[in-house]
């Protein structure tokens, strides 16, 4: 009876597994399925050691699932403020370049007044 358990719950796994894949999985529902084919797969082990196959697929499941979606949660989220900080470096660098022209025009222009200031001394 273990056996068939275990069979069904693989083929309902994989099934779920197929069915999402008809349309276009997001990102968070790849890393619960990723989760939950992990978690099947240590929670058969973890099981099978202690004589519970079928319930150490399906706590692995569940859990690996929900531990699947938080990273992938958190990935995003890590994602998110490293485009935030790039926006920031990005401007910011902008800012910069723009320091740096003014700071080439001002020395351009003190420049010329120097040379305007030899020829006024000549003429006096």
């Amino acid at each position: 009876m273990r056996n068939y358990i275990v069979v069904l719950f693989v083929i309902g796994t994989l099934a779920g597994a197929l069915a999402g894949c008809s349309r276009d999985v997001t990102p968070t529902e790849t890393g619960a399925l990723v989760g939950a084919g992990v978690g099947t797969g240590v929670g058969a082990i973890v099981g099978s050691a202690v004589g519970s196959t079928g319930e150490g697929m399906a706590i692995g499941a569940a859990s690996g699932s929900a531990i699947g979606v938080y990273v992938r949660q958190e990935a995003e989220s890590a994602d998110a403020r490293i485009a935030q900080m790039q926006e920031v470096i990005r401007r910011q660098k902008e800012e910069l370049d723009r320091q740096d022209r003014e700071i080439q025009d001002l020395r351009r222009q003190r420049e010329y007044n120097n040379e305007l200031s030899k020829f006024g001394s000549n003429y006096k």
